[in-house]
Formats: structure tokens, sequence, C-alpha cells
């Protein structure tokens, strides 16, 4: 097996709402990798959309 891939580059594709209050909780970036990986900004719910971005985002995490 290869080396694996280091994350360096992340991008917003998705974001985590909440069903009762409508508000925003978290993201869905995919990285250089490919791989996916949830940002949450509020406590871990099951309860939740994954909405995608109305505009191709354009702020990246990482390097």
């Amino acid at each position: 097996m290869g080396k694996k891939s280091e994350r360096r580059e992340g991008v917003a594709i998705q974001r985590i709402v909440d069903r009762l209050t409508g508000k925003t909780v978290g993201w869905v970036y995919r990285w250089n990798t490919d791989e996916i990986t949830h940002l949450w900004l509020a406590r871990k719910t099951k309860d939740v959309d994954f909405l995608p971005l109305k505009k191709k985002p354009t702020d990246k995490i990482g390097q």
C-alpha cells in the first residue's frame, strides 16, 4: 500500500441544519484526499438536514 495522502486543504460542500430551529449547526468538508468530515458548531444532534451550499465555496481551511 502507498503512503496515505495528508489532509492539507478542505472546502465546505454542505451545511448541517437543525430541523427544529433551522439554524446551521455544522459544515461538511471535502478534503484534498477526497475524505469527507463534519465540523460541528454546536452539540451534535441526529435531527438534521444536510443542505447544499447556494454558492460555490471559496473559503478553504488548512494550508
